[in-house]
């Protein structure tokens, strides 16, 4: 019995962790809008589009969906922010022959129209616009992170730094907010932004923001119109997509939370089971001590007393086990810690509670019996 509820309490514990976890991570500011964004799809490959005409069926699609009624902005990306997703990006800081300094930075290829879209905050410089294109001097936008590590103290606009294995110059033009890019719960990381045009890539995620009723059926219907051979890959809203960076902590809450409400059953069948048990035992015990001038109250805490002493047993190893235990969970919790009193009260109190619960009815049971019945039962 209390290993059971040594155990019930690790796993309530945990479970009471990653809800509170997921909690939280609910209320992080992701650093852009996610509400009202609409997200669609496209592997140019499967269509069968080698570079120049993927450029150009990419291009035709933004300009048609930009005429769509009901539509406040609308752009295409590589990456959709908070899908696990990474585009890795290597830079370089131009220095002396052999002396430049390399900062990894994850990366995104966007349209002009990727900030408003998602309601990224432009701090300084200037957006993505028409005239950086393919042939155009190569251009990107760096987030706050990036331009604070590599030039601390300066303004990061204007500046230049080298992409990729063959160091290709790109200017900076301008910089944006902090943003959460892979998880929810991700440190600020260096990030920077390229323009569509200028690189392309033939995965990309088209994002609407409409204005009223959905777009996604008028977007699969115009793609289907320019080329039916093109399938659409996936579609749906933004918050969904992103919903999916909590999953595995999800997961783990309901598996911990099923298995903890096993554990709960189980530990209080056992203590009833003990305390039912122990009152059985002691009838002549508890016939002579009533006889002898032993009220109801002292009779139930000693029934009592002795289930609350295998119960105390079991929470705190099981307290012990799982300041431990939830230190394995640390890289699942947002905003709370592994030793966050909250949950560790919560599951001592559960328990602390189940054991009066089970116990209780054994122990009433004991102290109404009439003594003369409880002297002839042994």
């Amino acid at each position: 019995v209390v290993a059971q509820v040594a155990l019930s309490v690790l796993l309530v514990v945990c479970a009471l962790l990653l809800t509170r976890s997921i909690r939280h991570a609910t209320r992080i500011d992701p650093g852009f809008r996610v509400d009202g964004v609409e997200v669609i799809g496209l592997n140019h490959r499967l269509g069968g589009y080698d570079v120049e005409r993927g450029r150009a069926f990419a291009e035709a699609v933004m300009t048609r969906i930009q005429g769509l009624p009901g539509l406040e902005a609308a752009a295409s990306a590589r990456v959709v922010p908070l899908t696990m997703e990474r585009e890795g990006g290597r830079f370089w800081l131009p220095g002396e022959l052999g002396s430049e300094r390399a900062i990894d930075a994850s990366q995104n290829i966007v349209t002009p129209g990727f900030f408003r879209t998602v309601g990224l905050e432009l701090l300084a410089g200037r957006n993505f616009d028409q005239t950086d294109r393919a042939g155009a001097p190569a251009v990107a936008i760096v987030n706050e992170t990036l331009a604070r590590r590599a030039w601390r103290g300066e303004s990061a606009v204007g500046k230049r730094i080298l992409v990729g294995a063959s160091r290709r110059p790109v200017d900076v033009v301008g910089v944006v907010r902090d943003a959460k890019y892979r998880t929810i719960g991700e440190s600020p990381n260096p990030f920077f932004y390229v323009p569509a045009a200028q690189r392309y890539e033939p995965i990309a995620w088209i994002l609407v923001r409409p204005t009223g009723p959905s777009l996604i059926p008028q977007v699969r219907a115009l793609i289907r119109e320019m080329d039916p051979n093109l399938p659409v890959v996936q579609a749906g809203t933004l918050a969904e997509m992103t919903a999916f960076t909590l999953f595995p902590q999800r997961l783990a809450a309901w598996l911990a939370a099923i298995v903890s409400a096993i554990g709960i059953f189980l530990a209080a069948l056992g203590i009833y089971g003990i305390a039912a048990y122990n009152a059985s035992l002691r009838t002549r015990e508890i016939g002579i001590r009533v006889a002898l001038g032993a009220v109801r109250r002292q009779v139930l805490q000693l029934i009592l007393g002795h289930a609350g002493g295998l119960a105390s047993a079991g929470i705190v190893l099981g307290v012990g086990a799982a300041a431990f235990a939830t230190g394995l969970l640390e890289g699942m919790l947002y905003d709370v810690r592994p030793l966050d009193p909250v949950s560790f009260a919560g599951g001592a109190i559960v328990f602390g509670a189940l054991a009066l619960v089970a116990s209780l009815i054994p122990a009433w049971r004991a102290a109404s019996a009439n003594p003369v019945d409880a002297l002839r039962a042994q």
